[in-house]
């Protein structure tokens, strides 16, 4: 659902965050009510502005990475909210260890700063509240109080060191550092997490967690997520490691690109002309917008051709599917996952298409490495 721009970036929400938002203020509603019975069905209006609040602080958190990226030069294509909190989608980056770093971490640290400002606020409002008549100042100390304990409940969350959480990035982005290889840097995030895992399981045991079915439920979401992130942490480092030295260029079949409004006949004239598996892209503009293909242009009747553009038989693609020649490794595998394209088009540094890029061939590689199944499904 989308709720427009702030600071130019697109901002979402998912109709999850509206789920949960219900499941709080039909949780803590109640709880205000038996605090406050003056209150009566105005508890449940004050845990919606405790919910709003939260949204607010999530935010700020996501605002938080889309600002610092902004700095980097990060490209930011989108915010959502969502029942996960929320998550910030970039475009396509050449990052540095240093950057993923401060991006990752300044998320959490914006909650902990909430919460600590929060907190600093308590003790002055807690007098007025006591207050005879001070319904206002109560329901204030009694919103500040929890936006607080979630900040800093938040903040801490987001900092645990394991994927994919941000404590999980930072790890990564210090190991990337110190060794020089994100891949490396991957690898020990991915573990320190699974630790981060056991070490959760064992308190759970260990300090009759187990007893308590909030305590429970909670704690087993954390080491379902973390063991979830290190697996696909895990297989991110192999992908890499067997796409390392391949490029977009180097992969691809010679492709050319021909203006799209050029009649199908005529490009079929000059197609004969061409190296056999040439693929022909079509362009507007100096752009590609997509590339021909053999059912489409078998659906046009041999006699209307003539008369046809090319861009009747064009496979559209979108413009995160236009891809620089030099690109590679894990890079290229995000970028062919980003535009979920079955095909790609190559240019180069002057934006000349030189080549197309099917994602059948990059499936081909990751099996040949033995990274997925023939199905396309991961092992």
């Amino acid at each position: 659902m989308p709720l427009g721009r702030i600071a130019g970036m697109p901002l979402h929400l998912q109709s999850s965050w509206l789920i949960i938002s219900f499941l709080v203020v039909l949780l803590y509603g109640p709880v205000l009510r038996r605090s406050m019975p003056e209150l009566g069905l105005g508890a449940y209006a004050v845990a919606l502005g405790f919910c709003l609040l939260l949204g607010v602080s999530v935010l700020l958190h996501e605002l938080a990475h889309a600002g610092a990226a902004r700095a980097f030069g990060w490209p930011v294509d989108r915010i959502v909210l969502s029942i996960a909190g929320g998550h910030t989608a970039f475009g396509r980056t050449n990052p540095r260890w240093w950057a993923s770093t401060v991006v990752s971490v300044v998320g959490p640290i914006v909650n902990l700063l909430i919460a600590a400002v929060g907190f600093a606020l308590l003790p002055g409002l807690g007098e007025a509240a006591q207050v005879d008549g001070a319904m206002v100042a109560r329901i204030g100390w009694s919103v500040l109080s929890l936006t607080s304990t979630a900040n800093l409940l938040v903040g801490l969350f987001n900092l645990v060191p394991g994927l994919p959480l941000d404590g999980g990035r930072v790890v990564e982005g210090l190991v990337w550092g110190l060794t020089g290889s994100e891949r490396m840097g991957t690898v020990a995030a991915a573990w320190t997490g699974r630790l981060c895992a056991v070490a959760i399981v064992t308190a759970v045991l260990l300090l009759g967690m187990w007893q308590r079915p909030l305590s429970l439920i909670v704690a087993g979401l954390l080491v379902w997520m973390l063991v979830s992130g290190a697996a696909d942490g895990l297989r991110r480092s192999k992908a890499s490691a067997a796409m390392e030295g391949r490029t977009a260029l180097g992969l691809s079949q010679p492709a050319v690109g021909i203006p799209a409004g050029q009649s199908l006949r005529a490009v079929e004239q000059t197609a004969a002309q061409l190296e056999p598996g040439t693929s022909v892209v079509g362009m507007e503009d100096g752009i590609p917008v997509g590339v021909l293909d053999g059912g489409r242009l078998s659906a046009v009747p041999s006699h209307e051709r003539a008369a046809s553009p090319l861009s009747r038989a064009l496979l559209p693609i979108r413009p995160s599917a236009i891809l620089p020649e030099e690109l590679s490794g894990h890079d290229l595998l995000e970028a062919a996952v980003r535009c979920a394209s079955p095909v790609m088009v190559v240019v180069d540094a002057e934006g000349t298409v030189i080549g197309t890029l099917s994602a059948a061939r990059l499936n081909a590689e990751l099996e040949r490495s033995g990274l997925i199944r023939p199905d396309g499904s991961a092992r």
